[in-house]
């Protein structure tokens, strides 16, 4: 029952609803919180994904260990939504924390701690960001890349330049775009 009338409150348009909404979840622990609004995730309704992120913002730093634990658990729907969450909440301490994930077996799971860590832009990470260009796993490569490119890291010029001879059309594409914006940022 709580479930179904948090989600009509979560994606009603009446912001008193929404409210309301937020004021029950606020009542449950961080931990109901976040299994209650993944649960809705989960359900995927029209409108609901976009909605559900911005409830999860709106509760805040309380959340990120929770979301944390969850990337190995969730759904490989669900974790790039944790991953957008992550992304605007992890302070650069906090962020710490998901390099746990860089050894997970779940490519997946190493792939969403690359691109967290790919946008937090701190340049502590750049040598793990690295290390993963050399990953087996296409993902893996194409996140560490990205993550790369988007750091502008200089230092990683001749490893993304060894992506363009990978196997993986993909892994090349991402590369490219790497080197693009790394070479766009050094003529700025």
């Amino acid at each position: 029952m709580l479930l179904e009338e948090i989600e009509k409150n979560i994606l009603s348009a009446e912001p008193q609803q929404k409210l309301q909404a937020i004021q029950h979840l606020k009542r449950l622990s961080a931990e109901e919180q976040v299994q209650l609004l993944l649960t809705l995730l989960e359900r995927e309704k029209t409108g609901t994904r976009q909605v559900i992120i911005n409830t999860l913002l709106e509760l805040g730093k309380n959340i990120s260990n929770i979301l944390i634990k969850q990337l190995k658990s969730c759904s490989d729907e669900v974790r790039p939504v944790i991953v957008d969450v992550l992304s605007e909440t992890l302070s650069q301490t906090d962020a710490i924390m998901v390099l746990n994930y860089l050894a997970d077996d779940n490519p997946f799971v190493r792939a969403a701690a690359i691109e967290i860590l790919g946008r937090l832009k701190d340049n502590w990470s750049l040598s793990y960001l690295r290390s993963f260009l050399k990953d087996p796993i296409p993902i893996v490569r194409i996140k560490s890349a990205q993550a790369l490119g988007n750091m502008q890291d200089k230092l990683s010029l001749d490893a993304l330049l060894n992506l363009l001879t990978d196997d993986n059309v993909e892994v090349k594409i991402a590369a490219i775009q790497a080197l693009a914006k790394i070479k766009e940022a050094r003529s700025c």
